[in-house]
């Protein structure tokens, strides 16, 4: 029997803000991953959630201000 795969590390983190409640702090996320799914690379988990920030910062940016870009 093959292992069950894991959700994507972006999937881990959203899943993890979404139930600490909206928001999280980097080691409230690795730990909620941790206790979940087992040891995870932190390396992975610090560059996601930078892109995630980075990509809702931009996706903000657009709504304010779409004819600025």
């Amino acid at each position: 029997m093959s292992p069950k795969p894991y959700p994507y590390v972006w999937q881990m983190i959203k899943e993890a803000v979404e139930n600490l409640g909206g928001k999280a702090t980097y080691s409230e996320i690795k730990d909620f991953i941790r206790n979940k799914y087992g040891e995870a690379n932190e390396s992975t988990i610090n560059c996601q959630i930078i892109l995630m920030n980075i990509q809702k910062s931009y996706q903000l940016l657009l709504q304010l201000c779409p004819f600025c870009l």
